[in-house]
């Protein structure tokens, strides 16, 4: 037998066969996810923190109260805006000296504003204040975010 000809009936048929698989399976996974936009599709529908896009940004002590700053990026993927609530959990910073709270929820100002954030449909960007009383240590565990509650609260 000539391995010209096995090559031409056996090997490229199969090795062609097996592009054609493959490019159609990264097609099919492609539009899938591609299509999906808030509000439709198949993914459930939720009001999420991306921590991969989140981060701890500062604190600061003035006075008696401790001011510390994270910026967060909430996802929505409904086709409507929502109302939500953040509480970030403090332990370490409580026992450590820095904060008398535990938990602290979360405002829109140093000031200790609004407490409650509404994020449209897509992807956010929410800066987040959290005002707690200063225990006494002005020095703050890590600098991380801390353990987040997202609560929808209203449509």
């Amino acid at each position: 037998m000539n391995v010209k000809a096995t090559l031409k009936t056996r090997i490229i048929p199969v090795l062609l066969a097996l592009a054609l698989l493959f490019t159609f399976a990264a097609c099919s996974s492609e539009k899938e996810s591609s299509s999906i936009q808030p509000g439709q599709g198949k993914v459930k529908e939720v009001v999420e923190i991306d921590y991969s896009r989140s981060n701890y940004a500062e604190f600061q002590v003035e006075g008696e109260k401790v001011i510390i700053k994270c910026n967060y990026v909430i996802v929505n993927t409904y086709s409507e805006a929502k109302t939500v609530k953040l509480v970030g959990t403090f332990q370490k910073d409580r026992k450590l000296g820095l904060l008398q709270e535990a938990e602290l929820t979360g405002v829109d100002s140093k000031q200790g504003g609004k407490d409650s954030f509404v994020v449209a449909p897509g992807q956010n960007a929410v800066e987040v204040y959290y005002v707690g009383t200063f225990a006494g240590t002005k020095q703050k565990v890590n600098r991380v975010l801390p353990q987040t509650t997202l609560e929808v609260v209203a449509p």
